[in-house]
């Protein structure tokens, strides 16, 4: 029974199962800049955008879901730079397509001034987020609707991945498969 509580608990590389808030949206930033990296790469792809022009994938600065007519959209800021040290902000609206693939609806270079309006991220609070002055330009955030049952409200996780955790967790484990 030992071996079924190692297994509940540890990953076979011996990494805990279970992640602090700080690992989950570490992972999650991680994730969205790989694709945004990629969104980037087509783009100075598209506009032959090569060398010292080429854009560089710098921070990641702000992102929201939004859901309108069944349809989810998600919205990001983010900055980039060129090889002479020129940054500028971006503005990109991805949806999921046909078998899970991302689709980028919107994805430009935007001026730090530009404020197009959008339900979708003021109503849940991003007002940092900033969209192109064309209202056209994007898709979702057009509708004032809110997320069903307010959004993405949620507890929060109070494992931090400490031994306290884990040896807490052993013991809970232990009780409830009746082993001392």
């Amino acid at each position: 029974m030992d071996m079924v509580i190692k297994k509940a608990l540890y990953w076979p590389d011996g990494r805990t199962r279970k992640c602090s808030d700080k690992e989950v949206v570490d992972h999650t930033r991680e994730q969205m800049s790989l694709m945004l990296q990629a969104l980037l790469d087509k783009y100075n792809e598209d506009h032959n955008l090569v060398g010292d022009l080429a854009y560089e994938f710098k921070d990641f600065l702000h992102y929201r879901s939004i859901c309108e007519d069944y349809k989810w959209y998600k919205h990001f800021n983010f900055t980039t730079k060129t090889k002479d040290g020129t940054e500028d902000l971006f503005f990109a609206e991805v949806t999921e397509g046909t078998c899970d693939e991302l689709v980028a609806n919107c994805f430009c270079k935007i001026e730090s001034n530009e404020n197009g309006h959008c339900y979708g991220c003021i109503n849940h609070g991003i007002t940092d987020m900033k969209h192109p002055d064309k209202a056209d330009a994007y898709s979702g955030g057009h509708l004032n609707v809110y997320l069903p049952f307010g959004g993405c409200r949620s507890r929060p996780n109070t494992w931090t991945g400490s031994k306290e955790d884990v040896t807490a967790e052993e013991a809970r484990l232990r009780y409830i498969y009746g082993i001392q």
